[in-house]
């Protein structure tokens, strides 16, 4: 069975599907064009501070954080 959209990674009930995670590469790393040529080990890494990312975005809201100034801003 093919998926036209999987999940590449999974933070608790949130999911990264790859169409997401490829809009946010290309957002973040000069556009399509570029992505497009980018290597694995950039993807990875990539992936990796996302996931990171997200992890903070849970943790923050799990305290009551996700109205914190500082925690917005950054």
């Amino acid at each position: 069975m093919w998926v036209s959209n999987p999940t590449i990674a999974t933070i608790g009930d949130e999911k990264i599907t790859l169409n997401s995670f490829e809009d946010n590469y290309a957002k973040n790393n000069g556009g399509w064009d570029s992505s497009a040529v980018s290597s694995m080990e950039d993807r990875q890494r990539f992936l990796d501070l996302l996931i990171k990312f997200r992890l903070k975005v849970k943790e923050a809201r799990s305290q009551g954080l996700e109205k914190d100034t500082a925690i917005i801003n950054e």
